[in-house]
């Protein structure tokens, strides 16, 4: 179910697609003896705003899940480090209420491949997305006492057929009970009930004892689409300080002006300071200045990204 390499996901997307007249994200077409069980064995779900799908713009495919957890950064599976791709929101991918380019991916500093632990990345948006809530991360640690007792829900945009890989690009979600952990990892499922291709970087849900359901897990890995899967813990301290630095990097407020001084520099004596609009090519380099900046910025972590990432072929998801 996790198994396939992105290029083999999508071009059974593509031949999918074609045999059966749907849109690329829309929902699969009626065909002779084929049931459809949504994500598999879920539901369709209009909720959950924070919940993404990581879409190829050159393709128009979805390709992963993810989840927003600041105003620009989402946290998704690090297999799924694409180029060309937008976080799209909405419970339809190929009808979003927005789309925001994704400008950076960084890998958690321990990741190494899909299924295995630390499989992690963070996008960084081009905007800030203000007026949907990012979901929190859960600090507190799960225990053997979770098995087979508490229930994770998972959200993502994935497939609804595993034997056609069809359905990918509606938003679903299913539940069912932790079966099993390990230092790293979190296991889940129930009979034909599973996250499935494309569901990869999908949160997995918990609700805390304040009410309050939070972050447990990111999809990684399974073997069948209804079979046990696996997220990768973010209850770890690495994980947790991963996502905040990467955070506070991203999202930082700019630093206020020096007290006493509107731009940082105190005017000449006898003259007054010139404003934007009395010298437009000063402000012209101020601009240019700030975007090379941040272009820089950008660079060195693309570099730090690209350094980390294995030269294994990553593989398409859940």
């Amino acid at each position: 179910m996790r198994a396939l390499t992105r290029l083999v996901t999508l071009v059974s997307a593509l031949v999918v697609l074609a045999s059966s007249g749907c849109s690329s994200d829309g929902a699969p077409g009626q065909q002779l003896g084929v049931v459809a069980s949504p994500i598999v064995g879920g539901t369709d779900d209009p909720a959950d705003p924070a919940v993404v799908a990581i879409v190829s713009e050159a393709l128009g495919v979805t390709l992963c899940s993810g989840v927003l957890v600041g105003p620009r950064t989402v946290l998704t599976a690090g297999h799924c480090n694409f180029t060309n791709v937008t976080a799209r929101f909405g419970a339809v991918a190929a009808a979003p209420t927005r789309a925001v380019p994704v400008l950076t991916t960084v890998l958690h500093p321990k990741y190494t491949a899909e299924g295995a632990p630390y499989d992690f990345a963070l996008l960084e948006l081009d905007t800030a997305v203000t007026d949907v809530a990012p979901l929190p991360l859960r600090t507190a640690p799960l225990t053997q006492a979770d098995v087979g007792k508490t229930i994770i829900r998972h959200v993502g945009f994935g497939v609804s057929d595993e034997a056609t890989k069809s359905g990918a690009g509606q938003k679903r979600t299913v539940s069912y009970p932790v079966t099993k952990l390990t230092d790293t990892l979190v296991y889940s499922g129930a009979p034909g009930k599973q996250t499935c291709d494309n569901d990869s970087g999908a949160p997995g849900l918990i609700v805390d004892a304040d009410g309050v359901e939070r972050i447990a897990g990111i999809v990684s890995d399974g073997p069948s689409c209804h079979e046990d899967g696996w997220d990768g813990r973010v209850d770890l301290s690495d994980v947790a300080s991963f996502v905040a630095s990467t955070r506070s990097a991203w999202e930082a407020p700019p630093a206020p002006p020096a007290s006493g001084a509107s731009s940082g520099c105190a005017a000449a004596p006898g003259r007054s300071p010139r404003s934007a609009s009395s010298s437009p090519w000063l402000y012209g380099v101020a601009l240019a200045a700030v975007w090379l900046a941040r272009a820089r910025r950008r660079a060195r972590l693309c570099v730090a990204a690209t350094a980390r990432r294995p030269r294994t072929p990553a593989r398409s998801r859940a």
